[in-house]
């Protein structure tokens, strides 16, 4: 009487395990990356903060933001919407670092 082999079993198991341990390599040897200084730097973009979709009349609105310093920066925002009612938004919005991290972009 032969006895089944278990080596199919094992290189099954041993090529399972060895996935994760290449995908851990991987995320290891990434390269190192530093957060960018975006001050003097202009931003366009979009702001969903006036549109309340609860509300009829919400607007949306395109920003730009421009980095006056390395902790401050300002935003206009400037929204206009065509359908009935007509209405339309401005804002300025003045944003302050408080505390500074390494790797975030403000």
């Amino acid at each position: 009487m032969k006895l089944p082999s278990i080596a199919p079993l094992t290189h099954r198991i041993h090529r399972a395990s060895l996935i994760p341990l290449v995908a851990a390599a991987f995320c290891l040897m990434s390269p190192p990356t530093q957060a960018r200084d975006l001050h003097a730097r202009l931003g366009l973009g979009f702001n969903g903060q006036f549109a309340n979709t609860r509300e009829q009349g919400g607007v949306p609105g395109l920003s730009l933001k421009y980095g006056l310093t390395r902790d401050i920066a300002l935003e206009a925002i400037v929204g206009l919407n065509t359908a009935s009612p007509r209405n339309g938004v401005t804002a300025v919005k003045l944003f302050k670092n408080l505390f500074y991290e390494t790797n975030l972009n403000f």
